[in-house]
């Protein structure tokens, strides 16, 4: 009998435990001064807080907060640099066990002269260990766009100096010390926008970079490997795709990303462009390659309600293992207009939950109250849930520029009510060919449309038989019990 309370105690002390865990929290950073802080990184840390980089880009400093696992900010730190512009833009924990974060970032002269590199060093309660400021004396112009990378004794970056095409882009190596020990030009005048490094798995000593390029070809999209030394290993690119008599291809300027999947692989989450002769459209995608770059398979995500989708900024998708299981987690802006995400009109978030083999489990949209909202970063939390970070712009009232800060968790709920969590629908497999299936909602009917506008098949329910339908890109117009419509991009391979 003790036995058995003990037991049944026990549960519910795990129970609560993990509800606790997983529950989500809506939370807004207003600046007392009207500054517009904007965010560039988020990590958790092994305490279970958040860690948050932002920038103010109408002044000088950046800032660095913490959240915690209920959602609280704290107070921040300011770092500044006398007669520089900062810009903190990436975090990452020591993994000694210390809690100690380095800050990673740029400092840019108010006076012109060459730009530096900033790296700082601070322990688990935000005081500073170490600063060290160092110039970038091979390049006399600004930065336009830094990334970096952890690697075992330091970072490699990716560093894009001028404001207008052609850009100068280097690879610079860079001590845990903070110290540059190398740095090479990137010998290819037709690369535009760095989305991210990332390490190569299997491949001893080299790392690769996710790229934009300005070929005049659909093919913009390429990834280069470059060994420790930062010499260039190889180039590939990914073509264009036939989809009857439609062509789809990676098109990003810097909001994608690659990154190591597990053990095997990668996984890439992008802007997905298609371009027939009646329509030009937009979609964001998952999708999975080996380890020499070669593409598994790819769902496409996104193209709800003709609006147009766009990864979040600086990081769109990350993932978590936990119980041998993974779980995948991608955040789009949806309602932007067609060439630049940062408008003044009501734009709100899509949270898209996939397993490893990329089956989509939900996917919400969030945030709806007409604000514009631009998600800027993201990670997966050890809870399995995520957090997103982003700026809120109230155009309506008070002209106000606020960070906000989305926990989800593992079932899509944030668990405020001011919050609501809009369930869309989805299709799957998507690319199909054979049985279609609609999931998030309950449908009534369902229409198919192809790109000429004209409706070629109808049915009803959630499944349907569709080797009747030619290779191509159509439009779905699901209708669900309650009357409401919502429109799905679908990809029909043969």
């Amino acid at each position: 009998m003790i036995k058995n309370c003990f037991l049944f105690v026990l549960f519910l002390a795990c129970h609560f435990s993990l509800a606790a865990q997983e529950k989500g929290f809506y939370s807004v950073y207003a600046d007392p001064e009207g500054k517009y802080w904007s965010p560039f990184d988020v990590v958790e840390t092994n305490s279970g807080d958040y860690w948050v980089s932002v920038s103010n880009y109408t002044g000088t400093e950046s800032k660095l907060f913490s959240i915690s696992p209920e959602g609280v900010f704290s107070e921040g730190v300011v770092v500044e640099e006398e007669g520089m512009r900062v810009f903190v833009t990436r975090l990452f924990e020591l993994q000694d066990g210390s809690g100690d974060i380095v800050a990673l970032g740029t400092c840019q002269s108010v006076t012109n002269e060459p730009s530096a590199l900033l790296c700082l060093h601070l322990d688990s309660e935000m005081n500073e260990v170490r600063r060290r400021i160092v110039p970038f004396s091979f390049e006399e112009e600004m930065v336009k766009d830094i990334k970096f990378m952890e690697k075992e004794d330091g970072f490699f970056a990716a560093v894009t100096f001028g404001q207008q095409f052609p850009l100068n882009i280097y690879l610079v190596e860079i001590s845990d010390e903070g110290e540059i020990i190398n740095h090479a030009r990137c010998e290819m005048d037709s690369l535009m926008t760095v989305c991210n490094l990332f390490p190569i798995q299997g491949g001893a000593n080299q790392f690769g970079m996710f790229a934009h390029t300005s070929g005049s070809s659909y093919a913009s999209m390429g990834i280069l490997v470059f060994d420790n030394d930062l010499s260039l290993i190889s180039r590939s690119y990914f073509p264009q795709w036939d989809c009857g008599g439609n062509n789809m291809y990676l098109y990003d300027h810097g909001n994608g990303c690659i990154m190591p999947f597990q053990d095997d692989g990668f996984l890439l989450s992008s802007r997905l462009r298609e371009f027939s002769v009646t329509h030009d459209d937009m979609s964001s995608i998952f999708a999975k390659f080996d380890n020499d770059f070669t593409m598994q398979s790819y769902t496409i995500i996104g193209h709800m309600n003709d609006t147009i989708d766009c990864p979040a900024f600086y990081n769109s998708v990350d993932y978590y293992v936990h119980s041998d299981n993974s779980s995948i987690y991608q955040c789009t802006m949806q309602n932007i207009n067609y060439d630049w995400p940062l408008q003044f009109a009501p734009m709100h978030i899509v949270v898209t939950k996939a397993d490893a083999d990329l089956n989509i489990e939900w996917q919400k949209r969030f945030l709806t109250d007409g604000i514009a909202y631009t998600p800027f970063t993201m990670t997966a939390s050890s809870d399995g849930g995520c957090l997103i970070i982003g700026e809120a712009f109230d155009y309506v009232h008070d002209q106000q520029w606020n960070l906000f800060a989305l926990k989800i968790n593992a079932d899509g709920m944030v668990g405020v009510d001011e919050i609501r969590e809009e369930s869309l629908a989805f299709v799957y497999p998507n690319p199909a060919n054979g049985t279609l299936n609609i999931g998030g909602v309950e449908a009534k009917e369902t229409q198919v449309y192809n790109v000429n506008g004209q409706c070629v098949k109808t049915f009803k329910g959630n499944m349907a038989n569709i080797e009747d339908l030619a290779k191509g890109c159509y439009v779905l117009s699901i209708v669900d019990t309650e009357g409401k419509v919502q429109t799905q991009r679908l990809v029909v391979e043969k």
